[in-house]
């Protein structure tokens, strides 16, 4: 209450140069009008004049419009980057935004440097990028409501839309507690490594790290979930769903019994289960933004899931091919193979999103 009583009175300080600078250049704007107004011979140096103003106004509010830090932090290295980078994988960061409010910044001054380390070590959406590291929340203008109401179970700050559990106004050991119910959810996103402000106990996850950050020492905690689909798979066992009952797969898919590093959900009613996919393999030729290139080998018919976003835009071939994707675990894609070698193609092209739009 202090923090925010004293920032308040600090808005309207004439010392704060972020009031004052900005005050002062209403005044000088005003005065400028008033001045030509009044004094028509001097019309032609108008433009000049308030060109002049708003170039004085650039320079003093910009350097206070946005908080700066040396360049030289960026070559900070976070521990829990380290570890993930020994073995890659998709990364989620619990409750991000509180945990900076909550150990961080209540009743502390925290500099830029400490804020930038720790958002770094917590891999808050999107600093995950600049590592070159998949994490399965972040800002996305194009982030789906289906995958938005996933995250907001599990405690994203940035999920769109859905029950948010980070807006619930309940103790944080409650909302650990209903993390811990819903981390079947971890699997179904594909979710390797988990990192958190606050220690999570369960069998489902192994503690692969902990350190303590900033100048402040405040503990973070990197677990590893001990089992996790891949990213590329063939399903194990299939139950088909109907497309056109969202509200119901919805509420089927976020059970807690459910298992999905043996179960997948496929949204296609009339569609054939296929068969076990027993000594199936998977070899990945080449991987980038919008684009995956495999080949694959199954003994039967079988379900291939690809943890991408089922969005408009995306196409897939299988040997030159075109073929239908559908949904799978109310997110990603699936395809239908036959039994057999084949080489697929997915790839995203925005101009079929174009003819969607």
């Amino acid at each position: 209450i202090d923090q925010i009583y004293n920032s308040s009175l600090n808005l309207i300080n004439l010392a704060n140069p972020k009031f004052f600078y900005p005050l002062l250049i209403l005044i000088i704007s005003y005065l400028t009008i008033n001045f030509f107004q009044k004094h028509k011979k001097f019309h032609d140096y108008f433009f000049p004049s308030i060109l002049f103003v708003v170039i004085i106004n650039f320079l003093l509010v910009l350097p206070f419009a946005y908080q700066l830090a040396p360049r030289q932090i960026l070559s900070y290295q976070p521990q829990t980057v380290n570890y993930i980078l020994k073995s890659p994988g998709k990364v989620f960061t619990f409750l991000p935004g509180f945990s900076e409010f909550d150990r961080l910044s209540t009743g502390r001054n925290p500099t830029p440097f400490d804020i930038f380390i720790f958002q770094s070590e917590l891999l808050v959406p999107n600093i995950n990028t600049f590592y070159k590291i998949k994490s399965v929340d972040g800002y996305n203008s194009l982030m789906s409501h289906r995958q938005a109401e996933i995250l907001a179970l599990i405690g994203s700050d940035r999920a769109v839309a859905g029950a948010k559990l980070a807006d619930l106004r309940i103790p944080l050991s409650d909302k650990i507690q209903l993390f811990r119910e819903r981390l079947n959810l971890l699997d179904l996103l594909g979710v390797r490594y988990l990192i958190s402000a606050y220690p999570i106990e369960d069998e489902k996850l192994e503690k692969v790290l902990e350190e303590k950050v900033t100048d402040y020492q405040i503990p973070l905690y990197l677990y590893q979930n001990k089992e996790n689909p891949p990213e590329i798979y063939f399903a194990k066992e299939v139950i088909l769903l109907d497309s056109g009952k969202e509200k119901e797969n919805f509420q089927r898919l976020i059970k807690e019994d459910n298992d999905f590093n043996q179960i997948t959900f496929i949204e296609c009613s009339f569609c054939k289960k296929g068969g076990e996919s027993l000594n199936s393999a998977i070899k990945i030729i080449k991987e980038e933004n919008g684009y995956l290139e495999i080949k694959t080998g199954n003994q039967s018919d079988s379900w291939l899931v690809f943890g991408q976003s089922n969005l408009p835009g995306w196409q897939v071939k299988i040997d030159g091919k075109d073929s239908q994707i559908y949904t799978a675990n109310y997110l990603f894609q699936a395809i239908f193979v036959p039994a057999g070698n084949h080489e697929i193609i997915f790839k995203y092209n925005p101009f079929n999103l174009a003819k969607i739009l």
